[in-house]
Order: C-alpha cells, then sequence, then structure tokens
C-alpha cells in the first residue's frame, strides 16, 4: 500500500493518495462519449454505459457507480479529510442546478420561461399587408444540462392552415453571442436554418441572410415574467423595394403568449 501511495501523494489513504479521487462521478448519459465526465481517468474505463441509477446487481448489464478502486481498501468517507478543490460548492436552485453557467448567459432567462404558453399570432407576407390573427402556442424546455432551449410553436396560416415551427438556442463561443437553428412548416422548410446572434439580458436576437443582402431575424423577448414575445422581421435591402418606398426591416410575424403551466 505504501509503494501505490508514492504513485499519488504519499499517503497511506487509500481513498485519497490521487487529488482527483474524489471528482465528481457523474457519467455521460451517451455511451459513444466519454463515459467519465471528470478529469480523472477520462477516457480509460472503456466504451462502457455507468448507470448511476441503480445497483450493479439490477443493472442489466450495465457498470454500476462505485469507488474507483474496487480492488483497494475501501474506509468509510470522512468529509474533513476530502480535497477541498474537489468539493462543489452547493448550488442555489434547480436552474443553476442544471447550467451552472445560465447566470452569466440568456439560457438562464429562457429556462425560466420553460413551460406550455398559449396567446396569439399576428401574419403579413408584405409590409403593406394587414396582420391575420389566429392562434398561437408554443413549450419551452431545456435540454443538454441547461445548454440548450427549445422552443416548439403553432400558428395558423390564413390559406394554408395550421403551422408548425422549432426554435432551438444554444450559447456561442463569444460572450453575449447565441447561435440557434430553425425550421418552420411553411416559413422554412424541409431544411433548417443556422442562426447567429446575440442577447441582451432575457432577450435574443438570432438572423440569417436568405438572399443577396436579404436577412431574416427572429426576437425572442423574455424580459417580463410570465410573459414570452416571439417576433419575426424580413430585412429588405434598399436594392429591392421600388423608388419611394421603404427599405429595411418589417414584421412577419408576432406571437404574444402566456404563460399556461
Amino acid at each position: 500500500m505504501i509503494v501505490e501511495a508514492l504513485e499519488g501523494s504519499r499517503s497511506t489513504d487509500t481513498f485519497g493518495d490521487h487529488l482527483g479521487d474524489v471528482d465528481d462521478p457523474l457519467a455521460l448519459i451517451d455511451a459513444r462519449l466519454h463515459v467519465v465526465a471528470d478529469l480523472h481517468r477520462r477516457s480509460r474505463l472503456g466504451r462502457v454505459t455507468v448507470d448511476r441509477h441503480v445497483s450493479t446487481t439490477t443493472c442489466l448489464g450495465r457498470v454500476g457507480t462505485g469507488l474507483g478502486d474496487p480492488h483497494g481498501m475501501q474506509p468509510l468517507v470522512d468529509a474533513p479529510r476530502l480535497d477541498p478543490s474537489s468539493v462543489s460548492p452547493p448550488i442555489d436552485g434547480p436552474v443553476r442546478g442544471i447550467c451552472p453557467t445560465c447566470e452569466t448567459s440568456a439560457m438562464h432567462a429562457l429556462a425560466e420561461h420553460a413551460g406550455a404558453w398559449t396567446g396569439t399570432n399576428q401574419f403579413r407576407l408584405m409590409p403593406t399587408d394587414p396582420f391575420q390573427d389566429s392562434p398561437a402556442t408554443a413549450q419551452v424546455s431545456i435540454a443538454a444540462r441547461g445548454n440548450l432551449t427549445t422552443i416548439a410553436y403553432t400558428w395558423s396560416h390564413p390559406d394554408d392552415g395550421p403551422q408548425e415551427g422549432l426554435l432551438v438556442v444554444a450559447p456561442s463561443d463569444e460572450p453575449n453571442t447565441v447561435v440557434a437553428m430553425w425550421g418552420d412548416s411553411w416559413h422554412q422548410s424541409p431544411a433548417p436554418r443556422v442562426l447567429d446572434g446575440t442577447f441582451d439580458g432575457a432577450r435574443v436576437v438570432a438572423r440569417y441572410e436568405y438572399g443577396d443582402d436579404w436577412w431574416w431575424q427572429i426576437t425572442i423577448d423574455a424580459t417580463i415574467p410570465d410573459t414570452l414575445s416571439l417576433q419575426m422581421d424580413n430585412i429588405v435591402p434598399e436594392s429591392a423595394v421600388p423608388e419611394g418606398a421603404p427599405s429595411g426591416a418589417y414584421a412577419a410575424m408576432l406571437a404574444d403568449l402566456r404563460r399556461v403551466s
């Protein structure tokens, strides 16, 4: 046991002889990825699925959770002896428990709006057309431990009937930026589009170019509790409008929603 300890921190304690031995043992669920999510022994256990919810004897061929060295001594955990750097601070609230980065990203505001929504949608094709109202719904969900927000919505076209769409939003690499994927059975079908954007507090603005200087812009406004607004603007370039007509953005879709659950 002394020889083994020399490879770690020169301790005779087999439980704490490596600083990483008490890292969070949570495992990734997808068996195709690394099965251990901490820094200790990353990818060295092989591609097996660790089922942390059941014991080894009942996990139907999966690997149950346990100590990193099952053949060594397994003393009771003495909390004061644990490496302080390996102990996660307490997490306050369900949102931060899902996504620790939500406090500094738009994902936090959108996570607070998770649930079912209903209201009305206004649609027009051209900026001179009157708005056509229809019932609208949305379901806001959180995925990937809070790093993705999905908004599945429905609306109705005045001539073509019921429609539906899906918007997936995630933090991007740069501060205060997001990346989104969007598809709509009437506006954008069959292939979805990728949008780049920014966020300011609880307001997300993302867009993509679909023609020569033509842009489609989506705004998600979650600044008001129990209220969710989705706006889709068509941005017209100056080269495409008749002389004397205004260019720029006009709202093609306006959804005003209230919380159901």
